[in-house]
């Protein structure tokens, strides 16, 4: 998410501090494992979905917490 999609969101969800979603990008994925990343900013919802499902298809297993490791 881009920082001025982060402001936007902010704006119109009218209960966020100005600055808190800059300052929490990075803090709330450290340490995290992710299966698979996609990027929403630029790539379709759909295109997105069919990358999830091919990452799950290929592990042969279902999703798993993002704190596993």
């Amino acid at each position: 998410m881009t920082a001025s999609t982060k402001l936007g969101a902010v704006r119109s969800r009218g209960d966020r501090v100005p600055g808190m979603a800059a300052a929490q990008a990075e803090v709330v994925h450290e340490g995290v494992v992710y299966d698979v990343e996609v990027d929403t900013t630029r790539t379709a919802s759909l295109a997105c979905a069919e990358i999830i499902a091919d990452r799950v298809r290929r592990s042969g297993e279902g999703p798993r917490s993002p704190h596993q490791s």
